[in-house]
């Protein structure tokens, strides 16, 4: 939704589409707005990884929202994985529009659908 400028790009949906998408947020960025903190009910002191979306971090670029959010919870140490910029080349539709572009990465092959 917010490459819908884009994908209208030329059409007489343009101007609507680029204001559509310059309000869509993931819902990440919009509770990190909203100033959400979590307060576990029984807290405790756990390690957790995260690893991002590829279609979250690659295709729309959010990458701090979710961990400030994870952070932001009493009790939990927060840890990056091994090769957390790794992308499997499948961000949302990324794989069935650039079949090629997507089977070159170091993930192997993607899935082509005709």
């Amino acid at each position: 939704m917010k490459e819908y400028g884009y994908l209208f790009q030329g059409t007489e949906h343009e101007q609507a589409a680029n204001k559509f998408a310059s309000k869509v947020q993931d819902i990440t960025e919009f509770l990190l707005a909203l100033g959400l903190r979590v307060e576990p009910r029984y807290p405790q002191n756990l390690k957790v990884v995260y690893h991002d979306a590829c279609h979250l971090a690659h295709a729309q670029g959010v990458t701090d929202a979710p961990r400030r959010l994870l952070a932001s919870i009493a009790g939990i140490e927060l840890l990056d994985m091994s090769e957390v910029n790794m992308c499997c080349g499948s961000a949302g539709t990324y794989n069935l529009e650039q079949p090629d572009i997507a089977g070159a990465t170091d993930m192997g092959p993607a899935t082509q659908f005709d």
